[in-house]
């Protein structure tokens, strides 16, 4: 069986207010309603396609075609690189475009049923998106859980 994960971080993301350009590898005409935010666990292969859809834009030297919009970071209005692009930004770029016309959550967009997380993670939204799913990869591998 998967191992479902519930991640939650300790600061909400800053609101986006431009539109995104992503379109999915995540199917937007399906959706799985999923009742209560306990049964959206995220696996780690969820994680990983997140993962892989970053990478599946990003050009051959790493940098992608997304800007950071938040005046506050150090990189604000650079191209966005896929080895440091954070959770901020893959809610910006990703997600809300993923989630905007469903009106629902990621989880319910690449489930097929509810998923009870056995994990909860808590981790900082500036990290790097690829550390972030290192560390749960890694926390999978010690404790002999599949994906």
């Amino acid at each position: 069986a998967n191992e479902i994960f519930n991640v939650r971080s300790r600061t909400p993301p800053p609101p986006a207010d431009n539109a995104s350009p992503a379109l999915s590898i995540f199917s937007t005409s399906k959706r799985t309603t999923i009742a209560g935010a306990q049964n959206r666990g995220i696996s780690l292969r969820q994680l990983r396609q997140v993962v892989a859809y970053i990478e599946s834009h990003a050009l051959e030297d790493g940098s992608l075609p997304w800007t950071d919009r938040y005046e506050e970071s150090p990189t604000y209005n650079n191209r966005l690189q896929v080895d440091s692009i954070n959770l901020y930004h893959v809610i910006d770029w990703v997600v809300k475009p993923i989630t905007r016309n469903s009106s629902c959550s990621l989880v319910e967009m690449v489930a097929k049923s509810e998923q009870k997380p056995r994990w909860f993670i808590s981790h900082a939204w500036a990290e790097p998106v690829k550390n972030f799913v290192a560390a749960v990869a890694q926390h999978a591998e010690v404790r002999g859980l599949s994906e």
